[in-house]
Order: structure tokens, then sequence, then C-alpha cells
């Protein structure tokens, strides 16, 4: 599995346990994104290997500034707010606005220290709805 798909299920608010047909305009919105912000966060082959595997711990404020670049690129979140109308567009005719609600519902409360931090948070949820039957 490449790091753009691990990116695309959390990003797309997908991280649950449905199959899904990205669309390539999406992929290649978020491949673009991935590869500035992977750069942007300096994010090295060691962070990028954790992130495929789904290795959350000890995570670095670098790994965490990845993920929320990306997904501020993508509309998904703005100064650590999920920006649900954004995502219900986008996503919703993807995986089911309902879906989107729950999900959201579930996590998005969660706040850090910093935007990086929520990011980081709201993405370790997402991983950890993948195995919640109700969503």
């Amino acid at each position: 599995m490449n790091l753009i798909f691990v990116i695309a299920l959390s990003v797309a608010f997908v991280a649950v346990a449905t199959p899904l047909d990205l669309n390539e305009d999406i992929i290649k919105l978020i491949k673009q994104h991935d590869e500035f912000c992977t750069k942007e966060n300096h994010l090295s082959d060691k962070e990028i290997a954790k992130l495929k595997v789904k290795d959350f711990s000890s995570p670095s404020d670098n790994l965490k500034c990845f993920i929320n670049c990306t997904l501020e690129k993508i509309g998904a979140l703005k100064n650590g707010v999920i920006q649900e109308d954004h995502v219900l567009h986008v996503f919703g005719p993807l995986i089911g606005e309902e879906t989107i609600r729950k999900i959201i519902s579930k996590c998005g409360h969660l706040k850090g220290k910093s935007d990086c931090d929520t990011a980081f948070k709201l993405h370790e949820c997402l991983e950890k709805l993948k195995h919640d039957a109700s969503i």
C-alpha cells in the first residue's frame, strides 16, 4: 500500500471498513498535496514508513504537521477545525453523508495542543473507526 492511498483513506474520512473507489481527480489532488506536504514538513523515510504501517507511537511534529498540511490543502481542516460542509460536499458522494456525519460526531470534538496535534488526533481517531461496526 503506498503512502498516497494511506493518506487518501484518512483525508477522505474513509478510514472505515467500507470499499471505496476514489475517482482520479481526488487521487490526483491528494497526490499533489501529499508531495508538497512531505517536502514542506521534511518528512523522513522512517516517518513515511511508520505512517504506511499505521504506527502512531511517538509521532514527530513533522508527521503531525504533514497530516495537518494534507488535510488543510484538501479543505478538510482549517485552523484545526473540520470543515464539515466541504467534507460533505467533496466526500459525501463517495461514502455517504450519513457515514461522514457519524465520523465527524465521533472524531470532530478532538483538539490538540496545536493544529498539527489536532490533525494527528483526528487521523488516529479515523484509524480506530475502521473497527467500529456502527459506522
